[in-house]
């Protein structure tokens, strides 16, 4: 009978074998390379700015760098030049729907949809909409959103939904 540093021993040792077969076993149909490890760690030195390795393919490492711009800029709104407005549009696949956000870097940044579509004020989120005239209507939240970006995020999934 085996004590219990035997069985410890044992395991170990099992966990070794499984290890070591599955590393040749992947070296064998080209999973891993020798150079791969090296390439990756060397990415890593040499860019700080890189997120992350996304997948390793026979030709070695695809990297993937950080974007330098937030959401907004990427979906084109624009900042006025005393930094108290942005101007764009809620972008989804069924249209893009003209949108203002007023002190969009402070906590108490207020959301704005312009001549939105019907489905949205009559849908399941209609109270969140309150007319400001002009066809202009605010945007209430339940949980005010940690930045600009996941504002305009959470109105175009709330626009996408409604259209459905």
């Amino acid at each position: 009978m085996l004590d219990a540093m035997e069985l410890l021993k044992l395991a170990a040792l099992i966990a070794i074998v499984v290890i070591v077969t599955w590393v040749m076993y992947a070296f064998e149909v080209g999973l891993l390379r020798p150079s791969t490890l090296r390439s990756m760690r060397a990415a890593k030195q040499a860019d700080p700015d890189i997120r992350q390795i996304r997948k390793v393919s026979k030709e070695g490492p695809n990297i993937v760098s950080r974007n330098q711009y937030q959401y907004w800029q990427e979906m084109g709104w624009k900042l006025s030049e005393e930094k108290k407005l942005l101007t764009g549009f809620y972008r989804t696949r069924k249209g893009s729907f003209q949108g203002e956000i007023k002190n969009p870097f402070s906590a108490s940044a207020e959301y704005f949809i312009i001549d939105p579509p019907e489905e949205v004020l009559t849908g399941t989120h209609k109270r969140c909409f309150t007319d400001r005239g002009r066809n202009r209507f605010s945007i209430h939240w339940n949980i005010i959103p940690s930045d600009v970006n996941v504002g305009i995020n959470g109105i175009e999934k709330l626009i996408q939904d409604s259209l459905l």
